[in-house]
């Protein structure tokens, strides 16, 4: 994802066509639902770049977003059958960084968390850098990478992250016992 006003943020990726009427499967990059069911609503369009759209890209609007069994599947306007939604497959849906709707109090987006330190409330000692993060499907687990090289995982929680600022470029963390030793393993 990049940053800046002129600049496209990218939300997911097109993984496959679902049923029969052009509804596709999305892997999420850092956004929920309420990101696209947003888009959906206002009538802002994204544009799906690559697989065989044309280089310029394609916006096309949302008709429904919603999850079934923990996967987002997106319905585009004008995609009405299997053949066309699978012309989809590899794109990906972007956004410029001007048309995304900043987050609600309380709450981020992930892609502003990359870079920011990592700090443990208890030792007083910065664990590393968030260079990433991971979807398992509920809760996300944030990529720390110390300074040594070694990749940590964070539960993405609020008993674990207690304080974010993103401003100040750190996340006072409350890390579980034994979490650093777990993950070196």
């Amino acid at each position: 994802m990049t940053g800046g006003a002129g600049q496209w943020v990218t939300l997911g990726r097109v993984m496959r066509s679902r049923g029969l009427a052009g509804e596709v499967i999305v892997t999420a990059f850092g956004v929920g639902l309420d990101v696209f069911t947003g888009l959906q609503k206002s009538g802002r369009k994204p544009t799906l770049f690559g697989a065989s759209l044309q280089p310029a890209g394609v916006s096309l609007a949302l008709e429904k977003a919603w999850l079934h069994q923990d996967r987002l599947i997106l319905k585009f306007a004008g995609i009405s059958s299997i053949t066309e939604a699978e012309q989809l497959q590899g794109a990906e849906i972007r956004l410029l960084q001007s048309e995304l709707a900043p987050p609600e109090a309380g709450e981020y987006y992930l892609k502003d968390l990359l870079g920011l330190r990592v700090v443990d409330c208890a030792r007083q000692e910065e664990v590393g850098r968030v260079a990433g993060w991971r979807d398992t499907g509920g809760q996300h687990l944030l990529e720390v990478k110390t300074a040594s090289g070694v990749e940590i995982l964070v539960p993405f929680v609020k008993s674990i992250c207690v304080e974010i600022d993103v401003a100040g470029g750190k996340i006072l963390a409350d890390l579980p016992e034994g979490l650093r030793e777990l993950n070196r393993e």
